[in-house]
């Protein structure tokens, strides 16, 4: 599938005789923090109303392969988008599922207890969010 940016950061996805203008990186960013397919389609869909969910998924999927979105999947199997593909870690509200950014830095070296080589890792915190802190 092939991809343009317009000067409004949206992503035009060209596919057969057909052009679509999905505002997918516009509409992960303008809603919450890590949306999942299903909030960024309702986004999209206003703009664009014959839109498929499929087609919201399958653009996203191009997106994370290019590297412009990064995919957090939650303990409860729900996949959410992020826009921000910095290396930051997360954390998954244990109360309302949300997941917030924890903009810290871990050095982690294993080298001391195995023999594997790491390559890149991924670190998932688990408590409450600060809506439910709040509570």
């Amino acid at each position: 599938m092939c991809y343009n940016i317009d000067n409004d950061n949206h992503y035009r996805f060209i596919g057969g005789a057909n052009e679509k203008i999905l505002k997918t990186n516009a509409a992960v960013c303008r809603t919450v923090l890590h949306p999942t397919a299903a909030t960024v389609f309702r986004e999209v869909s206003g703009e664009i109303p014959n839109i498929s969910l499929a087609t919201v998924y399958r653009n996203l999927s191009d997106l994370c392969d290019d590297g412009k979105l990064i995919r957090i999947v939650s303990d409860d199997g729900i996949t959410h988008y992020d826009a921000n593909v910095e290396r930051h870690h997360h954390l998954t509200c244990s109360e309302c599922g949300t997941v917030v950014d924890v903009p810290i830095q871990l050095n982690i070296d294993i080298s001391s207890v195995t023999d594997c080589k790491i390559t890149d890792y991924e670190v998932m915190f688990y408590g409450k969010c600060p809506n439910c802190s709040k509570k």
